[in-house]
């Protein structure tokens, strides 16, 4: 299991809000899913970092204008439920 997904993981446990999310790895992007079903994903960055991808059931994939460390990442989905499209 690589560095960054262990990461994600402690940070997806220590917060509150991430409580039911699971991730896993896929090539190179991070998903995080919740009842098996993907709702974001994170991918590296060109310039280093991590960029946040969310899930929209009728349009796609959408670019969240974030890119930054894994943790800045996860805390951003965390303070937006918006992006977590089964909570309304």
């Amino acid at each position: 299991m690589g560095a960054d997904l262990q990461e994600a993981q402690r940070v997806i446990g220590a917060d509150r809000r991430l409580a039911g999310f699971a991730v896993r790895r896929q090539g190179k992007e991070l998903h995080l899913e919740k009842g098996g079903e993907v709702f974001a994903r994170l991918l590296p960055a060109a310039a280093g970092g991590w960029r946040v991808e969310v899930f929209r059931p009728t349009e796609g994939w959408e670019i969240v204008n974030v890119t930054g460390a894994l943790e800045e990442c996860l805390s951003y989905l965390a303070e937006h439920p918006r992006f977590r499209f089964w909570e309304g």
